[in-house]
């Protein structure tokens, strides 16, 4: 699914350098955790198809894998 740019920041902007997990539409998050292995804990309830776990990057910087 994809949101527009501005939707994204609104919804994201106070989880920059967090994890978090969205919900499958990516339009709200469900939680969120500094590190990987607490919202892999967070997530342990949902089904793999309900969520998207992501890391939420910093806005405004150019990241290339």
């Amino acid at each position: 699914m994809n949101i527009k740019k501005e939707e994204k920041e609104k919804i994201l902007t106070s989880y920059q350098n967090k994890w978090v997990i969205l919900t499958k539409d990516r339009k709200k998050v469900i939680n969120s955790d500094k590190t990987i292995r607490g919202i892999i804990k967070k997530a342990s309830g949902l089904k793999k198809d309900q969520a998207v776990i992501t890391k939420v990057l910093p806005f405004g910087i150019t990241y290339s894998p």
